[in-house]
């Protein structure tokens, strides 16, 4: 059969459809799956893009949700999925190791990889004519979307080798590797900074004069309106240790190259903030913020959109930028990132269709605030980790675009490999 089709596409280049070259190709659930806190990553459509499933901002299903939203077919390691609207065509790949489950609108696609590499495949779909194809097949409805006859139907190129596939693919890779290492590296990075400031501000086990944990060591606990915290602590407001800037600029004002953050390029449940896009999109006037401020997003505060900024720009009048006391600054980043602080943003925001938490309110939030010693230790500590997280974020922005500009090259055979 594999030298039936591979015979057949020589003899007509535009006559091999997606479909031949895949063992199957099987369309998700058309209900939403019920989520839970832990469990199964959910892929979405906004948790494809350019290749990538972003499973640390995805949807957790419980086993017998996956059972029951794979009976179909299990995702597999090197199998694709696929997008089939909103946005339309973006593709991502299972990693090794990883169980996934298809969620609303997508599409899985297993590669037969007697004919294919999966991740040539991949690439292939993220190529521009690829994309245009598929968009102009889900031209014409009100919610442009694929159907699967459509998606199984999509006009494929002629192919080169199965082996110079992986050699075009392993060069691309590569570069995919590197930058999938950065983000996990930024994700570890974050996850330490998290059960540091659990240790060293909730359980009060920051090291002592003798570097042992203070509070299992024998340090003294007094009691406060806040319950026992560390003698020579004081009790006070969020307020008391940082302040928002509200710089407003008017859109006619703003250099179209500025670098602009709105809400959707904040991701949830990390401080990484690595997307952006430039002033030229916008048409209303925005806030001025600069490098490290902090940028919390105030429209349905549920969604945990809180990161560090990379880099001076503006961004959307929806966020709020926060400043904290020098001294203060990791503490402060620690407190408005964490769990329990959203939900106080969450529990004491105003209004119910588009809730919105107000700076006003939030300043009010009771914080036990350490000895300056303590919280200048734990700067360094976590002003390291953001150093490493906005270095790792601005070297894979240069790797993607080195990415980008070999894609259609190599894929077209304008470079040989």
């Amino acid at each position: 059969m594999e030298v039936q089709l591979m015979k057949k596409q020589k003899e007509n280049k535009c006559s091999m459809k997606l479909s031949d070259f895949c063992e199957v190709i099987v369309d998700c659930e058309h209900k939403t799956a019920p989520i839970q806190e832990s469990g199964i990553p959910c892929i979405r459509t906004k948790n494809i893009f350019n290749g990538y499933l972003d499973l640390n901002g995805a949807n957790k299903v419980s086993e017998d949700t996956y059972l029951l939203w794979t009976k179909r077919l299990e995702p597999c390691p090197r199998d694709i999925i696929l997008a089939r609207e909103a946005p339309v065509g973006e593709v991502g790949i299972v990693p090794k190791g990883e169980r996934v489950c298809l969620g609303q609108r997508t599409v899985l696609i297993r590669p037969n990889k007697k004919l294919v590499d999966p991740y040539y495949l991949l690439y292939l779909l993220l190529t521009k004519e690829m994309k245009n194809e598929m968009n102009c097949k889900a031209e014409g409805s009100t919610v442009p979307h694929l159907n699967m006859s459509e998606i199984r139907s999509l006009n494929m190129p002629d192919l080169p080798s199965l082996a110079e596939q992986i050699s075009i693919s392993s060069i691309i890779r590569t570069l995919d590797d590197k930058i999938e290492l950065n983000r996990q590296m930024n994700s570890t990075l974050e996850q330490i900074a998290q059960a540091l400031f659990k240790r060293w501000f909730i359980d009060f086990e920051f090291p002592d004069e003798n570097g042992n944990p203070y509070r299992s060591s024998g340090g003294r606990m007094v009691d406060s309106e806040l319950g026992k915290i560390p003698e020579g602590w004081g009790v006070g407001k969020l307020g008391d240790i940082a302040e928002e800037i509200r710089k407003n600029v008017k859109v006619e004002n703003i250099n179209p190259e500025t670098p602009y953050f709105g809400l959707e390029h904040i991701p949830r449940k990390s401080i990484s903030l690595s997307d952006w896009g430039n002033a030229n999109e916008i048409s209303s006037n925005k806030l001025i913020f600069e490098k490290d401020n902090i940028l919390f997003g105030k429209i349905r505060p549920y969604f945990h959109k809180v990161g560090v900024a990379p880099i001076d720009g503006v961004c959307s009048t929806d966020i709020i930028v926060i400043s904290p006391e020098e001294n203060y600054y990791s503490f402060v980043l620690s407190i408005v990132s964490s769990e329990k602080f959203v939900e106080y943003a969450t529990q004491t925001s105003e209004g119910t269709k588009m809730p919105r938490a107000n700076w006003r309110t939030l300043v009010k939030y009771p914080v036990a605030i350490p000895d300056k010693s303590i919280s200048k230790r734990y700067n360094e500590v976590i002003s390291d980790f953001v150093d490493i997280i906005q270095k790792n974020i601005f070297e894979c922005k240069t790797l993607s675009q080195i990415r980008d500009s070999l894609l259609p090259k190599l894929m077209s055979g304008k470079i040989r490999v």
